[in-house]
């Protein structure tokens, strides 16, 4: 039996992974280094904006 659905592509997200390493430098993982600081400017953010 043939299938004929198209073949499911992945897309990579942009940016840093949680798990990979963080593009700061530092040699850290992302998710234990810049990730928290970049989530603490995005609400910062969204306050000012309201």
């Amino acid at each position: 039996m043939l299938d004929h659905r198209a073949p499911v592509t992945q897309t990579r997200p942009e940016g840093p992974t949680r798990k990979g390493p963080c593009p700061c430098g530092s040699g850290k993982k992302y998710k234990r280094c810049c990730e928290e600081k970049e989530a603490e400017v995005e609400v910062e953010t969204e306050a000012e904006a309201e």
